[in-house]
């Protein structure tokens, strides 16, 4: 049964949700912390072209919400940015709602706290927040090959 089958972070792939003004230095952690673990991760963001932290990092999009389905996507990396118009908060709230609903692991950077709300439907039980948190990268790793918001209460 799948309830027995060891679960580990390998081959996973996390959805990385981002935008300009994100912190450079955290989400290079997040991201070696991933590399380091075999975990495959694909950055989504509006458009084709490269994305700039505050602090000059710049990462390159793999996919754009238009083109991409939070389906496709076994866990969730919601880093935002300071980008505020409407269509960008829309489309990571689409994924982040089906991401929950679907019992998926998913991991906010301090500049993701934005983009997510607790609601009557979630009180973001089993998200893993980078906010206070030197350990997050690994943190989230582990609960990526856990699985252990399957069980949200």
């Amino acid at each position: 049964s799948q309830e027995n089958t060891p679960k580990y972070a390998t081959t996973q792939t996390v959805g990385v949700l981002i935008g300009n003004g994100f912190n450079g230095r955290e989400v290079s952690a997040a991201l070696r912390a991933f590399d380091e673990n075999g975990v495959f991760y694909s950055i989504v963001s509006e458009k084709l072209g490269s994305v700039t932290g505050a602090d000059g990092t710049t990462l390159k999009v793999d996919e754009t919400f238009l083109t991409s389905s939070p389906y496709l996507f076994d866990s969730l990396y919601i880093v935002g940015g300071n980008e505020s118009n409407r269509n960008f908060v829309m489309s990571i709230h689409k994924f982040f709602i089906n991401a929950y609903e679907h019992f998926k692991p998913i991991g906010v950077a301090t500049t993701g706290n934005a983009y997510i709300t607790t609601t009557e439907g979630n009180n973001l039980a089993g998200v893993v927040f980078a906010e206070n948190n030197p350990n997050f990268g690994n943190d989230f790793v582990a609960a990526i090959g856990q699985h252990r918001f399957w069980n949200r209460t």
